[in-house]
């Protein structure tokens, strides 16, 4: 089990944080399991990209689905610091609203775990200059994903 979590009230001052602070308490919670992936997605495979710059983040983004993505029609799930993104290949994409912090891109992936496709999951961090990237084959949703 996988559990991603974000609060909004920190027990210490934060000054100048390198990206915006959570807006709200949220958490998701994603079950993986063995046996391996569904036919025709993608498994789990994680990718990350060091020193890329805000203004290079959407160009690396490209790059990383035209190399690393099984063909087209896998939904790009990004959190707010990589949107608005223009249409990418044949890949659908959704970005999440701000003030979710780094739980953003899971946070849209447990909105619709649809069985037997394949989303890809992308976020920058300006503060480090790294671009995350995680591509996940859905297997069943049963009981959801997520506690949004």
């Amino acid at each position: 089990m996988l559990i991603i979590l974000e609060q909004s009230t920190l027990p210490y001052d934060v000054v100048a944080p390198p990206y915006p602070p959570p807006t709200r308490d949220v958490g998701v919670a994603l079950l993986l399991e063995s046996g391996g992936p569904p036919a025709g997605t993608a498994g789990i495979s994680v990718r990350r990209y060091a020193g890329v710059t805000r203004d290079r983040a959407a160009s690396a983004l490209v790059a990383d689905l035209a190399a690393a993505t099984p063909g087209d029609g896998a939904t790009l799930l990004a959190d707010p610091g990589l949107g608005p993104l223009p249409r990418i290949g044949g890949h659908p994409h959704r970005v999440a609203p701000s003030g979710l912090g780094c739980v953003a891109p899971w946070w849209l992936l447990a909105q619709e775990p649809v069985p037997g496709t394949t989303r890809v999951l992308a976020a920058h961090d300006p503060g480090s200059n790294e671009l995350c990237v995680t591509t996940i084959g859905i297997t069943r949703p049963e009981g959801g994903l997520g506690c949004p």
